[in-house]
């Protein structure tokens, strides 16, 4: 976290973070892989317990090809349910997100901008991973776009994201125009510098 905290400008993931998607994301997977003959299929509970539908599916046989589809779908990502600790949490620190930085392919940046603004999310672009960036690449690229973003902007920015890889990244960094809060989300594993919405507001409490 910045130590100028006063001119800090927020950025925020999406998934898991603002909304809940691995719930669906569940539901999905398991109903395509009983129709595709996956055996021995996680429970919700060993989904989370793993980090996620990734880990907890990627050794079944075409899940790359068939989690790209359902991520890139609109009607997977429309309605998902709202985290409502993160609404309320915009109550005091909407004013300074700068922008929204998420893994969804660019081509839900759009969809994902409506639904958000729709969810009571503060009114900010969004940025979704382009084409070019694999999904093991994440981490990589949105440190990229934060320092590129700090720069142009001439503001240090500070990523709110539920992903240790990510945020792990991030402090490896060492930049100072870059900055990092670990969200303990559904899926993010337990680490010691997780913390709450209600911690998060308060870290930030300068913003209101």
């Amino acid at each position: 976290m910045h130590k100028n905290r006063e001119s800090v400008g927020v950025v925020l993931d999406v998934d898991e973070t603002l909304v809940l998607s691995v719930k669906r994301h569940y539901e999905v997977l398991t109903t395509l892989g009983k129709s595709l003959g996956w055996k021995n299929l996680p429970t919700f509970e060993q989904v989370l317990q793993m980090g996620g539908t990734h880990h907890a599916y990627g050794h079944y046989p075409r899940y790359a090809e068939i989690n790209a589809e359902i991520c890139a779908a609109e009607w997977f990502n429309r309605g998902l349910e709202v985290i409502p600790a993160a609404r309320e949490a915009m109550d005091a620190i909407g004013s300074q997100v700068f922008f929204y930085l998420t893994t969804r392919p660019a081509s839900m940046t759009r969809l994902t901008y409506e639904e958000l603004l729709q969810a009571g999310f503060p009114d900010r672009p969004v940025i979704a991973r382009p084409s070019s960036v694999p999904l093991k690449k994440t981490a990589e690229w949105k440190f990229s776009v934060l320092a590129d973003q700090a720069q142009k902007l001439r503001n240090p920015l500070e990523l709110i994201d539920d992903s240790v890889t990510t945020h792990l990244e991030i402090v490896r960094r060492r930049d100072r125009s870059v900055g990092t809060q670990l969200y303990a989300g559904a899926i993010t594993p337990p680490h010691p510098t997780a913390v709450n919405w209600q911690e998060i507001v308060q870290r930030l409490g300068f913003l209101r």
